[in-house]
């Protein structure tokens, strides 16, 4: 029973103002911690000195010469490469390329299988060899590289436009000229066996 007049007073308090209202709005931390600057009288205006006449300037004693450009000179001379040079450094860069991708091809670099049977492939870099370009091809292709894949049938293609040579020495016979117009294959019929 003792409680609800300090509950009523408490509510007279609150309306006539003497204390917060509950729901008085919180403006955050930093606004009740910010440093409030001293409130300064304005600064007094400073009166304009008077304004002057403005004079020409004095005539030059002297005519001003118009500035002329320098005479152009001539670019320096570069030295010609020397083509015997940048061939051989090239060589050498290809090799170590080479060399680092034998060396991640065997550890197992499917990207780098891939580019060593594209070299052996195409013979950049290296000689010429169907059979290392259809091992390193094959490699990166067992292990999911698409263009492995890709290059793969592309090799079996050029193996099939190619007779095997009887011997290593041996040129591959040259292709003729012109070939007579091909009947169209139908879906039965098998591509002819090389002679």
């Amino acid at each position: 029973m003792k409680k609800t007049p300090l509950v009523m007073l408490g509510f007279a308090l609150a309306a006539l103002g003497c204390l917060p209202a509950a729901h008085a709005q919180y403006r955050g931390a930093r606004s009740y911690t910010q440093r409030i600057a001293p409130q300064l009288p304005p600064a007094p205006q400073r009166p304009r000195p008077p304004a002057q006449p403005v004079t020409p300037p004095a005539a030059p004693a002297t005519p001003i010469r118009p500035i002329t450009p320098l005479p152009a000179q001539p670019a320096a001379a570069v030295a010609p490469a020397d083509p015997e040079k940048q061939r051989a450094e090239k060589e050498a860069t290809t090799r170590r390329v080479v060399e680092f991708q034998k060396a991640r091809a065997e550890a197992g670099s499917e990207s780098a299988q891939c580019e060593l049977g594209v070299r052996y492939l195409k013979g950049d870099g290296v000689d010429q060899d169907f059979e290392l370009a259809h091992k390193w091809l094959a490699a990166a292709a067992k292990q999911g590289n698409g263009n492995a894949v890709k290059r793969l049938a592309e090799l079996k293609q050029l193996e099939e436009g190619h007779a095997p040579a009887a011997d290593a020495g041996a040129q591959p016979a040259e292709k003729p000229a012109s070939k007579p117009a091909a009947k169209p294959a139908s879906s039965g019929d098998k591509p002819p066996a090389p002679k």
